[in-house]
């Protein structure tokens, strides 16, 4: 029984091993309408505040597949500077993980329609693995007296945006620090976190009175683990409607359809599905995810927006999918 036991905990944490690796980095496919949640170097770019929550059910042909919840949101404390943060749970079997982000982002206007926005985060993760809840002999002495083993990590990231009209760059780390396992006074050897690395690129083309389009390709590379690239676009429709495509090349590779809408001021409602382009993705079922959030309209408010000058510039700002207003070269303008 006991080696049983010991053979049952190394599959496990090979599992989670082999799974969080591909996993550290944020597993979502609403990115498209949220994408702070990837880069918090987007803070202002589409909204002056925003709150969005995140439910996701990974690989519904596994039992016990991941179940995800996040939230993340973020606001203006000062012209240019915008504090935000975001809650993480994922849960896969009877390995848990809370992630907490706390994130700080400098938005500096480089001309009339060009931004460069720094965005630096500290983060703090505790992982649980809950003995309690694995089926066989619990009086086993590998496992007396534990319910759970529980460990805290600390980490960091870092990015930078750069947009313009006609395009929006991004380039980052969202895990700066290599941190090692420990047990007891050893070490497994192995590490929990390996650093992170990621490059996108996006923007917003019209293509109609009514209609845009806005591609979106991703680059994730977690050391000793293959590179993940998403590619997707979004389809809008009055500023109000859309739908979205995306392809990702994980588990042989993958497809996400989704659809979403403003339908009350302010409100969104986001929702696809992702499944298996693949025999051996297939296998592991679809996923659902599903977002609701709040949007605040990227249009400047406060004593300068009362100028004819800058209310005309503001009224020509989409409040959904464009830019914020360029408020600080206009107000260099309107003081000359």
């Amino acid at each position: 029984m006991k080696r049983k036991f010991i053979y049952l905990l190394l599959l496990c944490f090979t599992w989670i091993a082999t799974e969080s690796q591909a996993q550290q980095l944020p597993l979502t496919s609403h990115y498209m309408v949220n994408q702070y949640a990837i880069d918090p170097a987007f803070a202002g770019t589409y909204e002056r505040a925003a709150v969005m929550l995140n439910y996701r059910r990974d690989y519904t042909g596994i039992p016990d597949g991941p179940n995800t919840f996040r939230a993340n949101g973020f606001g203006r404390i000062y012209d240019n500077m915008y504090l935000g943060g975001s809650l993480m749970s994922d849960k896969v079997a009877i390995f848990q993980r809370f992630a907490v982000n706390l994130n700080y982002t400098y938005r500096l206007q480089m001309a009339e329609s060009q931004y460069l926005s720094f965005a630096l985060w500290g983060s703090f993760y505790q992982s649980i693995f809950s003995i309690d809840e694995m089926i066989g002999n619990m009086n086993d002495p590998v496992f007396s007296d534990k319910s759970d083993v529980t460990r805290s990590n600390f980490n960091a990231g870092f990015s930078l945006l750069y947009n313009n009209p006609y395009i929006k760059i991004g380039i980052g780390m969202p895990l700066l620090f290599r941190i090692s396992g420990n047990e007891g006074n050893g070490t497994t050897g192995e590490n929990i976190f390996e650093r992170a690395f990621m490059i996108h690129a996006s923007n917003k083309y019209r293509v109609g009175t009514r209609w845009q389009l806005q591609p979106f390709i991703l680059y994730q590379k977690t050391d000793k683990e293959p590179g993940v690239i998403d590619i997707s676009g979004t389809a809008i429709f009055n500023e109000q409607f859309w739908v979205t495509m995306l392809y990702r090349n994980s588990y042989g590779s993958r497809i996400s359809l989704g659809v979403g809408a403003e339908l009350i001021k302010d409100f969104i409602l986001n929702y696809s599905y992702e499944f298996g382009a693949s025999s051996k993705s297939a296998a592991l079922g679809g996923s659902h995810e599903i977002t609701l959030g709040w949007r605040l309209p990227a249009i400047e408010t406060g004593r300068y927006a009362k100028d004819p000058r800058v209310r005309a510039v503001n009224q020509q700002t989409k409040p959904r999918w464009g830019d914020v207003t360029p408020v600080e070269y206009d107000k260099r303008r309107l003081n000359r």
